[in-house]
This record gives structure tokens, sequence and C-alpha cells, in this order.
């Protein structure tokens, strides 16, 4: 969700993430398709943080909540706020996915303009998920994103070029990727880096 374009849906967590309890949250928070108001936002995060606080003795859906939270504090455009989540949440025992963290934390500092730290991010997550499919081209499509952002066009159509390879065949499955992929080609297709 972001606010210039309105309700996306609800935050990309497998359900099997979240157990009834979180699901309803999500549901009362992101259910009601509305657009994403300055008000709402801070509705949503006062939400959330509620439910943060009410369950400090389950570490699991803490988790599951600080997640939630920090992608909501991402779409907002709260950066520091989400980075300061994501750090809380790398400190908890059962971290429930350190690779969607990561890529979490990757656009966090990419927002904040820390270009250096997100790359450093981006490539250990990209190495660690190699046989892991779709987030490694997540992290494909971050780093061609963040290359164009940093001026080096040559590069950012190298990201974009190996994940539209990685894709080919998958387009269906994966159309959101491939997208972005198209567009940063399409963007710095004739641009000189400088």
């Amino acid at each position: 969700m972001t606010l210039d374009r309105g309700w996306s849906g609800p935050p990309k967590i497998p359900r099997k993430h979240l157990d009834r309890e979180s699901r309803l949250v999500v549901l009362a928070v992101h259910g009601t398709g509305r657009s994403g108001t300055p008000w709402m936002l801070a509705l949503r995060r006062e939400l959330l943080a509620l439910g943060i606080a009410g369950l400090d003795s389950q570490r699991r859906r803490v988790e599951d909540r600080r997640y939630l939270l920090a992608q909501e504090l991402v779409a907002s455009g709260d950066y520091a706020e989400a980075l300061s989540e994501l750090d809380a949440l790398t400190e908890l025992a059962t971290l429930p996915g350190v690779g969607d963290v990561d890529l979490l934390r990757a656009r966090a500092l990419m927002g904040l303009g820390d270009l250096e730290a997100a790359r450093g991010v981006l490539g250990m997550t990209r190495e660690m998920m190699r046989a892991v499919g779709y987030r490694k081209d997540e992290a494909g499509v971050l780093l061609a994103e963040l290359e164009e952002r940093a001026g080096d066009f040559a590069a950012a159509r190298r990201w974009a070029a190996t994940v539209l390879g990685s894709l080919a065949g998958l387009e269906e499955v994966f159309p959101a990727l491939r997208e972005r992929a198209a567009q940063v080609l399409e963007r710095c297709g004739g641009r000189r880096s400088g």
C-alpha cells in the first residue's frame, strides 16, 4: 500500500506463518479496502503496535506482528522506524524468514537513501537465496532499481536482464517481478552511467 496508489492488498505473508489471531489483526487492519490516508496509516500502525504489546510472552506471534508493522512502515515511507522494528525482530531466536526480513531491510535502506548499505544487504541475501527462486529474483529486481537510482545504468540493465532471464517461462507466475525488471530495462535502455 502506498499513499499515492491507494489500497494494494494485505501484506504478503504466507498464511502458514499466521495463526488465527494474527489473521484477524491483519483483516482488521487491512480489510477495509480504503486508500492509505495518513490518518488510516497511523491507525493501522497503532492497531499493529497494540497487537504486539499484548503478546510479549509468545515470541512467534510477536515476530509476525513486528514483521507486519515493518511492512506497513516501509509502505508508508517511515523507513527509519521500519529499520528499528526490523532490528528488534532480528534479535529474536525464531526469526520467520531471514531472507524476507533482509529484502524489507534493503527497501527501507533504499528509502533512506543509504544505497551502499542496501547493496550490501541485497548482495548477501541474493547469495543466500540462490535456491529459493522468486526471492532471489526479488533481490535482483531491488538491485536493478538500486543501481538505477545510483546512476549505474549498465549495472541496472545487467541485473534486470538477469532477472528476466531467470523468470523466462514463469511470467504468469511472477508478473509483478517481470514487470518491474522490464521497467528498469526500459528506463535505463540507452542511458549511460555517470
